[in-house]
């Protein structure tokens, strides 16, 4: 059962009761890889395990705090599904010789196509389809919509971390300054 396109795939999962049954019982799970915001964890094990790939620069704690600091503003609401499927799309490019800027693993991430993504929706778009037959949901369960939670808000730095990084950030600055100054 090779389905070739996401509607050949929706109608594979609809035709096969036993699919359908298991598209269900894991959506919440698909829903959760495909969708939970990657948090500062996610965005850091994306990038840093590419640090082998693209070594970086010896930096004091403050220079890594500002450094992660942009990379985590940007990124960390997006799923690390998406992420991985952004940094894995800007290896293969020839051209990449460093690191993708914030932005730039931003956009990839938004529009390159994630397996976790597609399987969250074919599953769902089943889900609904057999759910509206006339016969109803697939086994008497309950609509797909039940069986999704809306995710928690994510994880916001505390008014002491941001001062704790600004003042690294601001001691960073001080130093760089300091070195290129004319004494």
């Amino acid at each position: 059962m090779k389905a070739t396109s996401a509607a050949e795939a929706v109608a594979d999962l609809v035709a096969d009761a036993a699919l359908l049954a298991e598209a269900r019982r894991v959506l919440p799970a698909l829903e959760v890889d495909a969708r939970q915001p990657s948090g500062r964890a996610g965005v850091m094990r994306v990038i840093s395990k590419r640090f082998a790939l693209y070594p970086q620069a010896s930096r004091s704690e403050g220079e890594w705090a500002a450094w992660w600091a942009e990379y985590l503003a940007v990124l960390e609401g997006l799923p690390e599904t998406a992420l991985e499927a952004g940094m894995a799309a800007w290896v293969a490019k020839p051209s990449s010789r460093f690191l993708p800027m914030p932005g730039q693993l931003r956009d990839l991430a938004l529009t390159v196509p994630n397996p976790s993504a597609q399987a969250f929706s074919r599953a769902r778009a089943a889900l609904l389809r057999a759910d509206q037959a006339p016969s109803g949901p697939v086994g008497g369960l309950p609509p797909v919509e039940a069986a999704l939670k809306p995710f928690p808000e994510p994880r916001r730095a505390s008014p002491e971390e941001r001062e704790r990084v600004r003042r690294m950030a601001d001691d960073f600055a001080r130093q760089a300054a300091a070195r290129v100054a004319p004494e």
